[in-house]
């Protein structure tokens, strides 16, 4: 008898303003056995009544099991208010699930959710004290008072590192020699045993309760980052990334990663309206209603230690940003990493510095302790923190150096920093993808804003015009009076949110980043027209504790909404 595996779940495609109002998105079911499952959708409002079943489309099959999609299109209201659709999946005569998801009136300004980080590195003492999906509740919450229309996934919707726990990985990881680790082959070990791992990640973990029911009710849009994959994945050096296993590897993550996440599969990602060059990554845009669009970019599948995003890739983005209706006013910027952020370079050249005089442990003890600092994220934080113990014991792969040097032989923070847009070799790129957005922003009045988690924190950073670059009609910034930032097209607020369930850094960790959170100007920053600073947004910590810093570690996810102010957006960091 055939039965559900995983699922459903929906994910957000589109929303048609013309030539009527039409949501458009997808569901998907993983099923196991024969039969083949069918759908019917039907409108809870009498205003726009509306009932259909969707043909079925199959996608795959992973050991056994199916993976089946519905596309759905549905008409929305004109006007204001949401219209409640339910949809009921069936195998056989069998209905095996039921739920219900809001689809936003023409002239509605969305209400939607972001969150980030989604699962922890590894279980520890630590991640036991927690109530797992705390936050997951709160999100089930707030749809119930008032919907979401849509929840976006700003990366590391999974926590694929364990995927090196894998007998064939653990072995590969055992071969002696970088160049007989690269030249290693792909079995069909490898291949069942990887290809296992990723489909019960995702079909165990987006089961898991309030999660299971949020993917299944509020329409989703994700982008991945490297716990997708797996940790890094993407800033390590060529001898790896190229290697076989590593590319044999990421081909396997990323047809479980594009079949749940993105319902989709490489030879249809195109045709489903993904960007990328030589259809090499999954960039997307989303219309939310006639105001407001999402850019969703990926940055991982065509990086490497000198880029984030191919130029012909970034070049197809702009083009699908230049075709935006003309009533856009917000476009909402998805990236994994916030690109707004403290510099972080004063870590990686510390690691540099551990790596040319480990034969000293003092000075390796020193120049770890005045650098970690800047840093955090990185689950090696407290392998750091043990390693300092026992450094003077032993140097080399036994001691230090065992907790600084990953599994691949590399320094184990220095992918955490080449993720980072301000890392030494992505600068130039950052600069040049902003000032597009800039340019984008001033010719569409339209308002740019980012958002981002990855670094397990709550705050909010910005860009805005220098003095210098200001026309005379508008007040010049200073410490303590901004521009008139309704009009330059240069401010753009970087929200940052994260994580969801992932734990946030320790406090030494917190204050460290802090003190490199200063204002950014001429070359230090992203050129002489800009300035990057971070807001002070907090009043108070979660336990009433007067709280002035500009980053918050506790566990959130943001609420977007529109503001008391027409035409304005607010950003609600709900934090735990």
């Amino acid at each position: 008898m055939s039965k559900l595996r995983s699922g459903p779940f929906i994910k957000f495609g589109d929303y048609a303003l013309q030539p009527t109002p039409v949501w458009h998105g997808s569901i998907l079911v993983v099923t196991e056995g024969p039969d083949v499952p069918s759908i019917f959708v039907k409108s809870l409002a009498s205003e726009v009544p509306f009932q259909s079943s969707f043909q079925v489309q199959h996608l795959d099959n992973a050991g056994g099991f199916q993976f089946f999609r519905f596309d759905v299109s549905v008409p929305a209201k004109l006007g204001q208010g949401a219209i409640v659709y339910s949809y009921k999946i069936y195998l056989g005569d069998v209905n095996i699930s039921e739920f219900d998801f809001h689809v936003a009136g023409s002239q509605d300004v969305w209400r939607w959710g972001f969150w980030s980080c989604n699962g922890f590195s590894k279980e520890t003492e630590d991640t036991k004290k927690v109530k797992f999906a705390a936050l997951w509740e709160d999100i089930l919450q707030n749809h119930s008072k008032i919907p979401l229309m849509l929840q976006v996934g700003g990366g590391d919707q999974v926590y694929a590192d364990p995927v090196f726990n894998q007998p064939c990985l653990v072995e590969w990881l055992a071969i002696k020699g970088k160049e007989n680790r690269r030249d290693a082959p792909w079995t069909p070990k490898f291949e069942e045993e990887c290809s296992k791992f990723y489909f019960e990640l995702y079909a165990n973990h987006f089961m898991t309760p309030f999660m299971r029911e949020a993917l299944a009710r509020i329409p989703y849009a994700f982008q991945g980052d490297d716990h997708d994959f797996f940790d890094g994945w993407g800033s390590y050096p060529d001898y790896i990334q190229k290697s076989t296993l590593f590319e044999n590897l990421g081909r396997v993550a990323y047809r479980f990663y594009l079949l749940f996440q993105m319902h989709t599969t490489p030879n249809r990602a195109p045709y489903d309206g993904y960007i990328g060059f030589n259809n090499s990554s999954y960039s997307f845009v989303k219309q939310m209603g006639p105001e407001m669009a999402l850019l969703g970019v990926d940055t991982r599948k065509e990086r490497n230690l000198t880029q984030i995003v191919h130029p012909e890739s970034s070049n197809m983005i702009f083009a699908r940003l230049d075709a935006l209706p003309a009533s856009t006013r917000h476009l909402i910027v998805l990236l994994g990493v916030p690109i707004a952020y403290p510099d972080l370079q004063s870590t990686e050249s510390t690691l540099h510095i551990i790596g040319d005089i480990k034969e000293t442990a003092n000075h390796a003890v020193n120049a770890l302790a005045d650098g970690i600092g800047k840093f955090f994220g990185s689950e090696a934080k407290k392998s750091i923190d043990s390693a300092l113990s026992v450094v003077k014991k032993s140097l080399g792969k036994e001691g230090l150096m065992s907790k600084l040097v990953n599994k691949f032989g590399e320094m184990e923070l220095t992918d955490d920093l080449t993720d980072h847009w301000t890392f030494v070799s992505h600068r130039i790129e950052r600069q040049y993808f902003v000032r597009r957005l800039q340019s984008f922003a001033q010719a569409r009045q339209c308002r740019v804003t980012f958002i981002s988690g990855d670094v397990h924190v709550a705050g909010c950073s910005f860009f805005e015009s220098a003095k210098s670059a200001l026309p005379p009609t508008l007040t010049p910034p200073s410490k303590n009076v901004p521009a008139n930032r309704i009009t330059d097209h240069r401010y753009m607020v970087q929200i940052i949110s994260s994580a969801i369930i992932n734990l946030p850094p320790p406090s030494i960790a917190l204050n460290s980043v802090l003190s490199a959170a200063k204002r950014y100007t001429g070359p230090e920053g992203l050129d002489e027209d800009t300035i990057e600073d971070m807001e002070v947004i907090f009043d108070v910590d979660v336990n009433g504790e007067p709280y002035k810093k500009k980053l918050l570690a506790r566990r959130n996810w943001c609420l977007i909404s529109p503001d008391d102010i027409p035409g304005q957006l607010l950003f609600e960091l709900r934090t735990e």
